[in-house]
This record gives C-alpha cells, sequence and structure tokens, in this order.
C-alpha cells in the first residue's frame, strides 16, 4: 500500500539523511548532499523517471560516480524528518536545491 512504501521510506530517511541527491539546475546530473559530488543512478536501477530527489545506500566509480539503491524521496519528507539539515531557512545547501526545498515546504506537516 501506499501508506506502507511511505513509512518505509521515512525510515530509510530517518537512518540515511545524508545519502541524499538532488537534481541540478539543468536537470542532468544529480549532486550529493553530502559532499556536493556530481552523480548519476546507477543503470540497473528501476527508477523510470529522474526523480528531484532521491535517497541511496551507495556510490560506486566505474567510468562514472553512481547511485546504487535509489528511491525517489518526496522533498517534504526531508523537511519532515530532519528539518536541522533540510528546512529552507537553515539548510547549508546551494541555492538551487534551497528553492526546492521551499517549494515544498507548504507541504511539509511539521518542521519542528
Amino acid at each position: 500500500s501506499d501508506m506502507l512504501t511511505m513509512s518505509i521510506r521515512k525510515a530509510f530517511v530517518e537512518g540515511f539523511f545524508m545519502q541524499c541527491a538532488h537534481l541540478d539546475e539543468s536537470g542532468k546530473h544529480y549532486m550529493t548532499v553530502r559532499d556536493q559530488q556530481m552523480v548519476a543512478i546507477h543503470p540497473s536501477s528501476f527508477l523510470q523517471h529522474k526523480p528531484e530527489w532521491v535517497l541511496y545506500h551507495e556510490t560506486v566509480v566505474t567510468d562514472r560516480c553512481y547511485m546504487r539503491n535509489a528511491t525517489a524521496i518526496p522533498p517534504e519528507m526531508l523537511i519532515e524528518v530532519s528539518p536541522k539539515f533540510y528546512h529552507p531557512d537553515r539548510c547549508k545547501l546551494h541555492d538551487h536545491a534551497k528553492k526546492m526545498l521551499r517549494r515544498a515546504l507548504p507541504r511539509a506537516k511539521s518542521t519542528k
């Protein structure tokens, strides 16, 4: 069910909130939030689209740096689960990431 899927994603975000990445301004590449590294979703991924935000388990480097085990994460969930890190008024991310988070702010249930 949708609620179960969202609950599982929320649990993953609680444990791996630093292992997220967002689309850059071009919409072609992802930037990790931890170290601002340019990454791509691994070709073996089941994701059929390019979500704005993803959570990943690990990165692997071949000819490029890839995120493995990635799942789409709604930005409002990042704000809800980790407001100290993702609230657009407090985060230390790039302006483009802050803009995406600010757009999601009205959908966030609670920002603690």
